[in-house]
């Protein structure tokens, strides 16, 4: 008894993505998974085993039909697979782009890389000049570390359009959503009939803050993706997957500390905001709205 995906918030990494997911959950007309990521669309064995699978996996059995279904899928952004995906699962979709400063937005999705024991170099600077070949077949691993490919929202928003209508493409900018949040939540209550716009959803804690792992290898082997295939059957096999996820995400924050990443080097940043400085005066051509501050 899956139902569609409704709303799909759909990037960009590193924008404020989580904290508006979590807003919007609040409503008592919304239901949404508690994962970070519903990764469905992106994850080509996830996809293989089916809508319902999934669904019963990130929802439960919500069976309430009066409520929206909400999802967060950062990757769909820059996937055409997923996009494709998604029209096909429900092509009235409603998706949301939170778009931040795309260099400040690189700069911590290296971070959050090194979080999340994928990045291995020690320096932004290395990272961004290095070849993301250097992962080999490890494609999940090549796209997170894509930190300025990921940031070039005028040719992803491109292709979004071949796939979605303008009106069903709601983009805010990250500053936006910090500065009233409430606004953003209830604009997009208004887009479906029986929400109650006036709801007012608590929005003083962020999310997905910043942290560094105590130990990389433990940040390693709590990612699922470099888990061997093998054991990560096995798992499958003999726990249930909430189970696994509980324990996984307990490993996580465990090997967490609050970390403040430092200043990006202001050479860097220069550099950077010569290199975004194209891409951005196409997104504010396609947007129909000032992007220059982002320089």
């Amino acid at each position: 008894m899956s139902r569609p995906v409704q709303l799909m918030i759909a990037g960009a990494q590193k924008a404020g993505t989580s904290s508006l997911k979590n807003y919007l959950g609040q409503h008592p007309g919304i239901c949404t998974h508690e994962q970070i990521e519903m990764m469905y669309f992106v994850n080509d064995a996830e996809y293989e085993q089916g809508f319902a699978r999934a669904f019963r996996r990130y929802f439960g059995d919500e069976q309430g039909e009066d409520r929206v279904i909400v999802a967060k899928s950062v990757g769909v952004l820059d996937h055409l697979k997923a996009m494709e995906r998604l029209r096909d699962h429900n092509p009235g979709v409603h998706l949301v782009l939170s778009l931040r400063n795309p260099a400040d937005r690189a700069y911590s999705a290296y971070w959050y890389a090194r979080r999340m024991g994928w990045e291995d170099l020690e320096t932004f600077e290395e990272a961004i000049e290095a070849d993301p070949e250097r992962f080999g077949h490890d494609r999940a691993r090549q796209h997170h570390c894509a930190y300025l490919y990921r940031s070039l929202y005028a040719q992803h928003l491109a292709n979004l359009l071949h796939y979605f209508s303008r009106e069903q493409i709601h983009v805010f900018l990250m500053e936006e959503i910090r500065q009233d949040a409430v606004a953003v939540c209830r604009r997009l209550y208004g887009l479906f009939e029986g929400l109650d716009p006036a709801f007012e959803p608590h929005t003083g804690q962020r999310h997905n803050r910043a942290a560094r792992p105590r130990s990389q290898s433990l940040a390693r082997l709590t990612s699922s993706r470099n888990v061997l295939p093998s054991l990560k059957r096995v798992i499958r096999r003999l726990l249930p997957q909430p189970f696994v996820e509980s324990v996984r995400d307990a490993l996580q924050q465990m090997n967490e500390r609050q970390f403040m990443p430092p200043p990006m080097r202001p050479e860097t940043r220069a550099r950077l905001d010569r290199y975004f400085a194209p891409h951005n005066a196409e997104l504010s051509e396609l947007l129909g709205r000032d992007l220059s501050h982002w320089c």
